[in-house]
């Protein structure tokens, strides 16, 4: 009698290569956003960390910029990984459209949720939704910019 021979483990596909510089900025500037957003006591706030009134610029007013550096050398990377793996154009822009709406509908009914609970716009909130609103943002800028590849 001889036994069974024992099931090969599968070897697990290969990842897409992702360009690491682009995930540590990313992580970086999502890092940056949250203190921006949320510096603690608002009474006193460290200088950088606010918007510049008119004229100049501060730390807080290059966040945004760089995330939309990030959106914008993200697009072409994702797009032509998808367009090997066999997708169509049809079928990237269905799914940028699918995601853009997705993350609109979850912007606005946060920012309706937020009424309900705290009676006003911000209070009460979490870092984590009011990052939303600003992913809301970026997402239909990005939506766009898929439009535009």
């Amino acid at each position: 009698m001889t036994a069974a021979p024992p099931a090969q483990a599968q070897p697990n596909p290969p990842q897409p290569a992702r360009l690491m510089s682009l995930d540590v900025f990313r992580g970086a500037t999502i890092a940056a956003m949250m203190l921006v957003n949320n510096p603690g006591n608002w009474d006193a706030v460290y200088k950088p960390l606010m918007h510049a009134e008119w004229h100049g610029w501060t730390f807080a007013d290059l966040v945004f910029p760089f995330f939309l550096w990030i959106v914008g050398v993200a697009i072409p990377l994702s797009t032509a990984r998808r367009l090997e793996q066999g997708q169509s154009r049809n079928q990237l822009l269905l799914h940028a459209v699918r995601r853009s709406v997705i993350i609109f509908a979850l912007g606005f009914g946060r920012r309706r949720g937020s009424r309900l609970v705290a009676g006003s716009a911000t209070g009460g909130v979490s870092v984590g939704c009011k990052l939303l609103l600003e992913f809301r943002r970026s997402r239909i800028i990005r939506g766009s910019g898929h439009l535009i590849v």
